[in-house]
């Protein structure tokens, strides 16, 4: 982790949060930012990434600023799927409160929170569609009411205040990905998963040319 913030720059003492999607109302981006400014009053080293671009991305870029979190948040619409492994290694949790908006607008099987479990991320997404199954509530991550900013509040603050627990919960999310998805046998899922790994195999996630792995 501390190797990966090195490359990018970024401070080992700051809490760093990461979304990875699609910049659309669903993701939930907005109430991750919501949050962000009960947070920051008793985190003051909080940094948010937002990876992604989409139509949502003006909307989300003014909410920022009107919440003043210029210097905690960070929207960036050009990284490299080489360079994203990075972002993961360097994040201690990963965060995507997706909604459902009727009436057929909800996320399917959440590959994006086994890809951040992949990596030893604890992870946080909305109680909706596919993320209930590719999220073990209280073991690789939490699911929370997307429509609740309360809940979500309280799921960052116990991860921020107890390490040990991300730490677990990222260790049992990577060892489930790696146990229970290496055995697909149909071609579409292998290819959405492994986009874990950006080095072609579920098993082996290539970081060597950065020095971090």
């Amino acid at each position: 982790k501390e190797k990966a913030r090195d490359v990018l720059n970024f401070s080992p003492s700051e809490i760093i949060l990461l979304s990875v999607g699609r910049l659309i109302k669903r993701k939930g981006h907005a109430l991750v930012i919501e949050a962000l400014e009960s947070l920051i009053t008793a985190y003051a080293n909080i940094r948010y990434i937002i990876a992604g671009n989409g139509p949502e991305e003006e909307n989300l870029k003014q909410l920022i600023r009107k919440k003043g979190l210029e210097k905690h948040i960070e929207i960036k619409n050009d990284i490299k799927d080489e360079e994203l492994p990075l972002y993961y290694c360097m994040s201690d949790i990963f965060v995507l409160p997706c909604d459902y908006i009727p009436p057929n607008d909800i996320e399917g099987f959440g590959i994006v929170f086994l890809e951040a479990n992949m990596y030893g991320i604890p992870v946080i997404g909305g109680d909706r569609g596919g993320i209930q199954e590719a999220i073990v509530d209280g073991k690789s991550g939490c699911l929370i009411n997307p429509k609740s900013i309360d809940n979500l509040i309280e799921r960052l603050s116990d991860f921020i205040e107890n390490p040990k627990k991300r730490t677990e919960m990222g260790k049992f999310g990577r060892k489930r990905v790696k146990k229970e998805f290496n055995s697909l046998n149909t071609s579409d899922e292998l290819s959405a998963l492994t986009r874990v790994s950006r080095s072609g195999t579920i098993n082996d996630i290539n970081l060597a040319g950065h020095g971090i792995w």
